[in-house]
């Protein structure tokens, strides 16, 4: 059985309240997936995309097994 979990939190943990906007690059949050395959034991991943892409997960069916893979597409033109 597989199962993902993608999602995308804000992850703003600026302390200091003096509006520095030297640190643009830092509001590209990137998602974050997560994989579970649980059979007779459990194997766990975690993923990061890269900013400006999306997963795209492929599941094929292989002598009644099952095969997957993860890739990322980019939209950055």
């Amino acid at each position: 059985m597989l199962f993902s979990n993608s999602k995308n939190e804000d992850h703003d943990h600026d302390d200091n309240d003096d509006n520095d906007d030297d640190d643009d690059d830092d509001d590209d949050d990137d998602d974050e997936l997560y994989l579970f395959l649980l059979t007779d034991g459990c194997f766990v991943m975690k993923v990061t995309r890269p900013s400006g892409s999306a997963f795209i997960q492929q599941e094929h069916k292989l002598n009644g097994g099952k095969e997957w893979s993860l890739t990322w597409r980019s939209f950055d033109g």
